[in-house]
């Protein structure tokens, strides 16, 4: 097997089910928030009273709420605020009397349960502008006030990114939980074909949905009721959230949408991050409980162990053949900025500059995830210090099977991922190409049959390849190494990974996986050996060796095995497959072994 696989560590469940009921109101503020509202109710949500706020006494007059409010009549006079969000915030200011109505007060949140969601278009004016201020009110009369709103797509403008931006970060401190919805991922999904008015109205449709999924476990009576303070518990001052939605028919559909829901592009970062997940399963009357059962072991699997975690299961007869799941993770320590845009907040139409090495060369990055091709790790934990490498041009669409890219040296030239990056680094530190990046599906791979050895999507019987679950590690190889299939290793059984090694068996073949550690990691400094693993990552390892026995089953095959009793071995025993492995690479070159794969040595 061509390559060393790696895999770079970095990684629960309290279930709490009641009933209850309670008071929600939707707030949508400027044209955005208006369009979205307008697209709930149409679909028929139930038991949510909605409100219109904007300056725009034309869009107020065509939105289908029952209850309006026109901010800045004397400022703007009915017009727009001309995507100026001071003006929409000073609207709003001057209109805090009639926004009392729509939000309630103190008096009222001490009787009545009260959830208001606020939603708006990020971006604008009035939305952008005017949202904090509604969302402050709310807050300081102790109402439960949760923020759902979108972050503009690329092709709105650099400007309207930027007030999104800050917008968005001001809206934060006056929520208690604020879930932002980045349009741009949206087209992960449809496409980047899609037309213009179908994205923004895809866009209405996710808010929506992220609204219905919370308000349904509440109000709506079913298999598993939720009460509010449930709900409370986990979104009460809980900062930055996501949402993840996944919908399947048919025989596996439960546990489909499921993973179709905690993998979404929206969930930027693992679930397991978060302190509190909230999460609604709705089908029709076919909907079983041992459907919500699979929903809910695979979100729980997913989750980490103190995680407080809730959820509803609702029947309607219009879902009827299908199971939808809507997920809600909440209490991230990292800003809208850190969480879900990955530092790039203003998306250009070029890619950004590519990550810097500790030594300051270039290290290729994969566009679509924003992380390093060629990750600086700890020992084990790969460094790419001395690697004079970024990514090159790309060959073909990333949708199909012709998709590669290529990495290229300081001078330009295409350079081998498997060939030119050295294996060794200084200070004993290895060079890492990362393959498959963390919380992603698709089963890239360095093409090592071909000339050049790019990094491609894997194949097979013409279809690209995707794991059936996220992979929850960067995983990928390390240069200049080789698995000789022909190589006996006796006290080996199944296939391992190595800050230390498993050994794991692929249809009858040793496949090593290395366990490492980013040497940016806030704990790499305490993570030299797998020991060391167990004690900073309590039950990492199991998690790893459980993702890679398990991750064919989905597709009727059996489980994989290891060996070594099912242990991942130590730092030194590590050091020595890599050495090996090393030396099978250099046999192949030289010629020593003989090339019966194809392998491109070029």
């Amino acid at each position: 097997m061509p390559g060393l696989d790696c895999i770079l560590t970095r990684a629960s469940r309290r279930i709490v089910r009641a009933g209850g009921d309670a008071q929600i109101k939707v707030i949508g503020v400027g044209g955005g928030g208006g369009n979205a509202i307008n697209r709930m109710i149409a679909s028929g949500l139930q038991g949510v009273e909605f409100w219109a706020v904007n300056t725009d006494a034309q869009a107020l007059e065509n939105s289908l709420a029952m209850n309006k409010v026109q901010l800045g009549s004397e400022l703007t006079r009915g017009l727009g605020t001309g995507g100026n969000p001071e003006l929409g915030e000073q609207a709003a200011q001057e209109s805090l009397e009639a926004l009392g109505a729509s939000v309630g007060n103190a008096d009222m949140a001490s009787v009545v349960h009260l959830l208001v969601f606020i939603t708006a278009g990020m971006g604008g004016g009035t939305g952008t502008g005017g949202a904090p201020v509604v969302a402050r009110m709310s807050k300081d009369a102790g109402i439960l006030t949760v923020g759902v709103v979108t972050y503009p797509f690329t092709f709105e403008g650099r400007r309207r990114g930027l007030q999104a931006h800050d917008g968005i970060e001001t809206l934060r401190k006056n929520v208690d939980t604020l879930i932002v919805i980045p349009n741009d991922r949206l087209l992960d999904v449809v496409g980047e074909a899609t037309p213009l008015q179908d994205a923004f109205l895809l866009a209405d449709d996710v808010l929506r949905q992220g609204v219905q999924g919370i308000s349904d476990i509440i109000t709506i009576p079913g298999l598993v009721n939720v009460d509010f303070a449930d709900v409370k518990s986990i979104m009460c001052n809980s900062g930055t959230a996501m949402l993840g939605v996944g919908v399947s028919t048919g025989k596996n559909r439960a546990e489909e949408a499921a993973m179709a829901a905690t993998s979404a592009p929206l969930i930027e970062t693992s679930i397991e991050k978060a302190t509190g997940i909230v999460y609604n399963i709705t089908g029709g009357r076919d909907l079983t409980l041992q459907e919500v059962n699979r929903v809910s072991e695979v979100v729980t699997s997913l989750a980490d162990q103190s995680a407080n975690v809730i959820f509803g299961a609702v029947i309607d007869d219009q879902y009827e053949g299908e199971v939808h799941v809507t997920i809600i993770a909440t209490g991230f320590s990292q800003t809208f900025e850190q969480n879900l845009l990955s530092g790039n907040v203003v998306a250009e139409t070029r890619p950004p500059p590519p990550a810097q090495s500790q030594s300051g060369q270039s290290l290729p990055w994969n566009r679509r995830t924003g992380e390093s091709y060629l990750a600086p790790m700890q020992r084990l934990a790969m460094h790419a210090a001395g690697v004079r490498a970024s990514l090159g041009p790309r060959q073909g669409d990333s949708s199909t099977t012709d998709y590669r890219i290529f990495i290229q040296d300081k001078g330009g030239k295409n350079v081998s991922a498997w060939h030119d990056i050295p294996l060794w680094a200084e200070d004993g530190l290895v060079n890492f190409i990362c393959e498959i990046p963390k919380e992603s599906s698709a089963k890239m791979e360095v093409a090592t049959d071909e000339e050049g050895t790019p990094i491609k999507q894997d194949i097979k019987k013409g279809k690209l390849r995707f794991y059936p679950y996220n992979i929850n590690w960067n995983y990928g190889l390390l240069p200049q190494t080789w698995e000789d299939p022909n190589h006996h290793n006796s006290d080996v059984d199944a296939a391992v990974k190595p800050l230390g090694v498993l050994a794991m068996i692929d249809d009858g073949e040793l496949d090593w996986k290395i366990i490492a550690i980013d040497i940016n990691d806030p704990k790499a400094s305490s993570v030299n050996d797998i020991e060391d693993v167990e004690r900073e990552f309590p039950g990492e390892v199991d998690k790893i060796r459980t993702w890679f026995r398990d991750y064919k089953t989905p597709d009727g095959k059996p489980q994989n095995k290891f060996g070594y009793d099912d242990k991942a071995m130590n730092k030194e025993f590590t050091l020595g497959v890599i050495k090996e492995t090393s030396g099978f690479y250099q046999n192949l070159l030289s010629g020593k072994t003989e090339n019966t794969k194809g392998l491109a040595l070029k």
